[in-house]
């Protein structure tokens, strides 16, 4: 009895990964993005919060580092918003456009994370680079500390944010306490998250 518990929790756990990878993978198709598991990590159980949903997790096998993927697609708001625009004087509605918002999304989501003032505030990355290396129209970085329910468990989070016009506003979270045991595997693991 004792093992038929045990591999029936084992299948149980088995088939929630095949399922969020399933659903992370739905999400990146839907929003033209590609992913790889950075080398050296493995998938790990979300954990509900009330701070930040994220779709997908990795956790490094070695290290005290774990890499949290959040994906909130743009394209159907995009699509109403462009339909609002072409249709705006029939309207007594106003939309604003999704493309608008993603500096405001990615200091909502840092602070809910930090529960407090950013640490060393936010880098917004050269569109060149960014565009090189994630194929993204915008992004930025905010290195925070973790007081929140998203954190638990480590000391430090940096946030990375991509925008895609008209695809998706993405959010890379990587956590860890000590930012000099972690650092070579964060940039080793850093454009496994791109737009296509």
């Amino acid at each position: 009895m004792k093992y038929t518990v045990t591999l029936f929790l084992m299948t149980t756990s088995l088939v929630s990964f095949a399922c969020i990878s399933n659903n992370f993978t739905k999400l990146c198709a839907s929003s033209d993005i590609t992913y790889s598991i950075p080398e050296g990590f493995r998938p790990v159980e979300i954990k509900q919060n009330p701070d930040l949903a994220y779709h997908y997790a990795v956790k490094h096998k070695n290290k005290k580092l774990e890499i949290r993927y959040s994906i909130f697609p743009l394209k159907e708001d995009a699509e109403a918003y462009n339909e609002y625009v072409k249709n705006r004087s029939k309207k007594r509605i106003i939309l604003i456009d999704p493309n608008k918002d993603h500096e405001l999304s990615a200091i909502t989501a840092a602070m809910n994370i930090s529960r407090s003032k950013i640490k060393e505030g936010f880098h917004t990355f050269n569109p060149d680079a960014v565009k090189l290396d994630c194929n993204a129209d915008w992004g930025a970085s905010y290195y925070i500390e973790n007081n929140s329910i998203y954190g638990k468990g480590y000391k430090y989070s940096l946030v990375v944010a991509l925008h895609k016009k008209n695809r998706a506003n993405a959010f890379i979270v990587y956590l860890f306490d000590t930012e000099e045991d972690v650092g070579n595997e964060i940039a080793a693991s850093f454009c496994n998250l791109k737009f296509k």
